[in-house]
């Protein structure tokens, strides 16, 4: 009967005489000595038992592997069998019973004497005595604990790498054959691993276009000992996508790999065009944007021999569109625009929006600068064509200015602001044309940031003055009003005309602080002559549209306390407005609000420039007008029976009609002065009467005239 197989040890009771602890002892078992000694030294732990399962003998490899020594391992308690292995013992010993003299070979857990786990390869089969029974059962272990531990090991690696989210591929160094490729890998390529297997590296990697580049690039990543790059891989059905590759050379034993872990970065790639487009385009025109058109400038101008032209072309009164139908009309209006400007191009030129109702078209390839005048010509005339806006139909103009390479210069920012300057010339000439830079509009540009400079510097050294021009009431000839004046004495270049400052002031927004101090100054010299007595006059400050623009109404409020504290009122100042301001309080947030706030103090209001402008009189009763001044070009050539007399007698009554007071100002004839008295005009302002005066010299006149 076959009892034991679990491999322990006899009851110690049936073991005190029966203990081999010698060769001759176990020659009287039968073991030949000369074996036993072969067993010893055999590496591979060799076990020898009884009938009944209990050790009769185990060799020196056997007490190393599970750490137990010669007499520790026949004790009764030593159990080497793992505790779960109960069901298998069972099935050897069935497995025995039935065929003793076949061998069995099977995996078995034991336990070592330090408790740890030893899987060993367990071949066990029965040695036969004479008459042919089981005399004994042998059995040999291969120890392999490492080896299942390193599969595990292997298992959980590429478990892991199969559930990475990154492809990783061998590659065989030489071939460039696919040696393995975990699931992402397969999936990203679509291919099973059996079909990527017959695949080498130039059906993956559109880059590794021959055995020759493979090779090279083998013994790159060989000598730097890893690479990332960028490349293309192709996929099963034959679509691109680029990817990031982390690229190994890796030497295992006698055998060697290429590594690679590739990154699909079509998203990467995707958001960066998405960004360096929103960097380089304008998002409403998808035109280039300044930045692409001065990087384009700059590569045409290196790559070219031959002449560039650079147009800018500006929508004249842009504004008016915005103003009158919001700024969603003037976005399609700009769409609409750029359409026709490239309709009018070749495809090889440039056209961009370099920002606003501005656009710039680069003429590259020159030949013939006949074509300069043709294409600009063509866009101007497709600018007039009606636009539709939906409800409504939009007509504008542009200004273009050109400028040529090399002639007028070689850098692109000058080129730039070249074309500008010619614009702006355009727009200075009355619009809805071209002009080409020329010198002088350099030289005028740079006297224009000249002045600007001066400008900042005038402010701070107080170089300006304010001059006052009487206003005779045309009834008695008397001085009731004056327009303020300011005047500009530029240490270098002596006084300079305030037409050729203001405009200048107005675009460069300096205005805004030159206004406050004409506030500061006028109410200042107001409050001298109140000192003096002088309580009927009243004076004309004049506010440029710019002012209106700004936050001033902080400045507004505290003018009027200012006013309070040097005991002047509100009425005894004008405010002098345009036909422009007028229009633009009802489309500008802000400007009617300001005006208001002025009105209800008690400042009165004057529309300066009546006439010359487009302003329906049916506002002058909604702005609570008090003054209307009839602009200096009717009045010059105002003669009997003239074109000119006739409007100014039209307006006078219509002013009458509001209770409105008229001012004509340029009176220089006593004839101009006549014909305007009888036509009823109130109030005269002009060399007839005086010039501007310094406020000492007017003081004397408003005495002389009032006395």
């Amino acid at each position: 009967m076959i009892e034991g197989l679990v491999c322990y040890s006899l009851p110690a009771a049936k073991r005190n005489n029966k203990l081999m602890t010698s060769y001759k002892d176990l020659e009287q078992n039968l073991i030949d000595a000369n074996l036993l000694k072969v067993l010893d030294v055999t590496p591979a732990p060799i076990i020898v038992s009884r009938l009944d399962g209990s050790f009769e003998y185990v060799n020196v490899a056997f007490l190393n592997m599970l750490g137990y020594s010669a007499e520790e391992i026949y004790e009764d308690d030593i159990v080497v069998s793992h505790p779960d292995e109960l069901l298998l013992n069972e099935k050897i010993r069935e497995s025995l019973h039935k065929a003793p003299f076949t061998p069995i070979t099977l995996e078995k857990r034991y336990l070592h004497k330090s408790g740890k786990e030893v899987i060993g390869l367990l071949t066990m089969v029965a040695e036969p005595d004479e008459e042919g029974k089981v005399k004994r059962f042998i059995a040999q272990i291969i120890n392999i604990t490492e080896h299942k531990v390193a599969q595990q090991n292997i298992e959980i690696f590429r478990a892991l790498i199969n559930k990475s989210n990154d492809s990783m591929i061998v590659f065989d160094p030489l071939s460039g054959l696919v040696r393995d490729a975990n699931q992402e890998c397969c999936e990203q390529l679509g291919y099973s691993i059996e079909e990527l297997q017959e695949k080498t590296v130039k059906d993956i990697d559109i880059n590794m276009s021959d055995q020759t580049v493979w090779s090279e690039h083998v013994e790159s990543v060989k000598k730097s000992g890893g690479q990332i790059l960028e490349a293309i891989q192709k996929r099963k059905d034959g679509s691109c996508f680029p990817v990031e590759i982390s690229v190994s050379y890796v030497e295992l034993e006698q055998d060697s790999y290429m590594l690679a872990i590739i990154r699909d970065i079509s998203e990467r790639r995707k958001k960066d065009e998405t960004i360096w487009h929103q960097a380089n385009y304008d998002s409403l025109t998808n035109l280039p944007n300044r930045d692409m058109l001065q990087d384009r400038l700059g590569q045409q101008i290196k790559r070219l021999n031959k002449k560039i032209a650079i147009l800018c072309l500006d929508i004249d009164h842009f504004k008016d569109i915005n103003d009158s139908f919001g700024h969603h009309s003037g976005d399609k209006l700009l769409i609409e625009i750029a359409k026709r400007i490239k309709n009018c191009t070749r495809d090889c030129d440039t056209v961009a929006r370099l920002g606003g109702d501005e656009f710039a078209i680069v003429i590259d390839e020159l030949e013939d600068s006949k074509y300069i005048e043709k294409i600009t010509e063509n866009i101007l005339e497709a600018l007039l064509l009606p636009i539709d806006l939906g409800i409504h139909k939009a007509f504008v103009s542009g200004s273009i200015g050109i400028t040529i390479y090399p002639n007028d210069s070689q850098s692109t920012e000058e080129l730039l602001k070249n074309a500008d300057q010619a614009m702006y010339e355009v727009k200075n000439n009355g619009r809805n044309g071209y002009k080409y830079f020329t010198q002088y509009m350099h030289d005028k540009a740079l006297a224009r940031v000249q002045l600007i400079n001066d400008l900042h510097r005038g402010i701070e050294n107080k170089e300006f003055e304010m001059v006052y021009q009487p206003i005779i009431n045309m009834e008695n000839n008397n001085i009731n009003k004056a327009e303020a004046l300011i005047r500009w004495n530029h240490p270098t270049r002596g006084k300079i005309n305030p037409d050729e400052f203001i405009p200048i002031a107005e675009e460069s927004n300096l205005i805004v602080e030159i206004g406050r101090w004409v506030f500061e100054e006028v109410s200042k010299q107001m409050y001298e002559w109140k000192k003096q007595n002088r309580k009927k006059l009243q004076i004309n400050i004049n506010m440029s549209p710019i002012q209106f623009s700004h936050k001033s109404d902080e400045f507004i409020k505290k003018w009027l306390k200012e006013l309070t504290d040097y005991g002047l009122e509100a009425k005894d100042f004008t405010i002098e407005i345009t036909e422009g301001v007028m229009m633009n309080m009802y489309n500008t947030e802000g400007i009617g609000e300001k005006l208001l706030l002025m009105r209800e103090a008690g400042v009165n209001i004057a529309l300066d420039d009546f006439g010359t402008g487009y302003s329906s009189l049916a506002y002058l009763k909604k702005l609570d007008i008090d003054y209307i001044k009839i602009d200096r070009t009717f009045v010059l050539n105002l003669k009997p029976d003239s074109d000119n007399l006739a409007l100014c007698e039209v307006i006078i009554m219509l002013a009458e009609k509001f209770n409105l007071k008229v001012v004509a100002e340029g009176i220089e004839s006593e004839e101009q002065y006549q014909l305007l008295q009888d036509a009823g005009c109130n109030y005269g302002q002009g060399f007839l009467f005086s010039r501007p005066l310094t406020a000492k010299v007017f003081t004397d006149l408003f005495v002389k005239k009032n006395a």
